[in-house]
């Protein structure tokens, strides 16, 4: 994590915890809608197994491939080559 990755995340942090910042409670379409997450997971899936996703502070998790996808600024990379695997492949 450079320097401005560890800024943003304290800035993130330091404002959640003032209660200015809900975490990963909401992602915005262009046209400012807000989707709470648990409504946007039924829709998203694992892009190497279609999988269903779990929701943690910092990361989505397919269960059946064991993959994580981490969560940059409320945005999920969803690039399945930027995953990371956290099962015993």
């Amino acid at each position: 994590m450079d320097s401005i990755q560890k800024a943003a995340k304290a800035t993130r942090e330091v404002l959640i915890n003032q209660g200015n910042l809900e975490p990963h409670i909401y992602l915005t379409q262009k046209n400012a809608k807000k989707i709470p997450y648990k409504e946007f997971l039924d829709i998203l899936c694992c892009p190497l197994c279609k999988g269903d996703l779990e929701l943690s502070e910092t990361h989505l998790t397919c269960n059946h491939c064991k993959r994580e996808y981490e969560i940059i600024d409320g945005i999920p990379n969803m690039m399945a080559e930027q995953s990371k695997s956290i099962g015993g492949d």
